[in-house]
C-alpha cells in the first residue's frame, strides 16, 4: 500500500512538473503577445500624434457658388481634382434673373484647408 501511495505521488509530482512546464510556455507565449500589443500601440499613438499635427494648421472655409441646377459639386487644386464635393443649395435663396425666365439657387459647403490660394 506505502508502495502504491510513494508511486501515485511521483505520478502527481510529474504532472504537477509538466503543467508547471505548460503554464511556463504559456506565460512566455502571453508576455510576448503583449509584447507586439503593446509596440503596436505605441505605433498606432505615435501616427495619431502625427496625424493631429499635421491637421493643425487646417482652417475652415466656406465656399458658395449662385447658379442653377441640380446637384452642384466643388473640387479643385486643394484636393488634386480629384474629389468632388457636393455642395449643398441653401433654403429659399432661388433669384430670379431679370428676364424672369431662369432660377438661380445659393449653393455652400465648408471645407478645411490649409492656408494658401488654391484653383476651384
Amino acid at each position: 500500500m506505502l508502495q502504491q501511495k510513494k508511486m501515485e505521488m511521483s505520478s502527481l509530482k510529474e504532472q504537477i512538473e509538466m503543467e508547471k512546464i505548460a503554464l511556463s510556455s504559456l506565460q512566455t507565449k502571453a508576455e510576448t503577445k503583449i509584447k507586439k500589443a503593446q509596440e503596436f500601440v505605441f505605433q498606432k499613438d505615435s501616427e495619431l500624434q502625427a496625424a493631429e499635427e499635421s491637421l493643425s494648421g487646417l482652417e475652415e472655409v466656406q465656399i458658395e457658388y449662385s447658379g442653377e441646377g441640380e446637384i452642384v459639386e466643388v473640387t479643385g487644386s486643394f484636393n488634386g481634382w480629384h474629389h468632388r464635393i457636393k455642395m449643398d443649395p441653401q433654403a429659399s435663396s432661388g433669384v430670379i434673373d431679370p428676364v424672369g425666365s431662369r432660377k438661380s439657387k445659393m449653393w455652400s459647403t465648408v471645407l478645411w484647408l490649409y492656408p494658401g490660394t488654391y484653383e476651384v
